[in-house]
């Protein structure tokens, strides 16, 4: 939770100072644009020019964030109870988000202005983007590690439940292997051996029988007499 806070904290001057700064270094008389991450822009000429008019929606939402965010983080880090490690957690990716937006601004506005056919722009990353950064890489550490514990006791969980339904299952088949007699020893199932392709032989009734249990005596078995 200390990343959290100190990622958050970095994030501050965004609110006061400008993000980056864009230049034409070609053109001289192209002015300097500063800009801010939560929109404003001022521009710089051979004459001091007069600012745009400030949002104030984007800067309230812009500090309220970060307030909240630091806020959040600073309980979670104070706290060690599940509603306040869960409050931590909120803050955290409050301000992740938050500098994320700034970040990709800025890579977008790169990829735009260096691009084009006409004179080539140049970006500055000021003292406070380079916070912004900063901040961004310790606010998604921070996540990493708070949710790093959770996500692996699930996995953990749900490894042990597919393993005690595998081995279930196991056992299903080799009860039903003893019952019909599959791997017992080769024992032969209604005259035909597992794997045996050869049917049973089965006895007519008009086959004779090849043993008696009458005596060689017998004279159904002796020759006729002689009258």
């Amino acid at each position: 939770m200390r990343l959290a806070v100190a990622g958050v904290l970095l994030a501050l001057p965004t609110i006061v100072w400008p993000a980056w700064r864009l230049t034409w270094p070609a053109v001289e008389s192209q002015p300097e644009l500063w800009f801010w991450s939560w929109g404003r822009l001022h521009v710089i000429a051979d004459e001091r020019a007069p600012d745009f008019p400030v949002a104030a929606v984007p800067l309230v939402v812009h500090v309220l964030v970060l307030v909240m965010a630091l806020s959040a983080t600073a309980v979670g880090m104070v706290h060690r109870g599940r509603h306040a490690q869960k409050l931590g957690l909120a803050g955290a990716a409050a301000g992740c988000v938050l500098v994320a937006k700034g970040v990709a601004e800025r890579a977008a506005e790169v990829a735009h202005w260096s691009g084009g056919n006409g004179p080539v722009a140049e970006m500055t990353t000021l003292p406070a983007g380079l916070g912004e950064n900063a901040a961004l890489v310790l606010l998604t550490g921070a996540l990493v590690l708070l949710l790093g514990r959770p996500a692996v006791r699930v996995a953990a969980a749900l490894w042990r439940q597919l393993s005690v339904r595998a081995e279930a299952g196991r056992h299903v088949e080799d009860a039903a292997e003893r019952e019909t007699g599959i791997g017992a020893g080769g024992i032969i199932v209604q005259g035909l051996r597992p794997g045996d392709g050869t049917a049973p032989h089965w006895s007519s009734p008009d086959e004779g029988v090849p043993f008696t249990d009458l005596s060689p005596d017998d004279d159904r078995f002796s020759p006729p007499k002689q009258a």
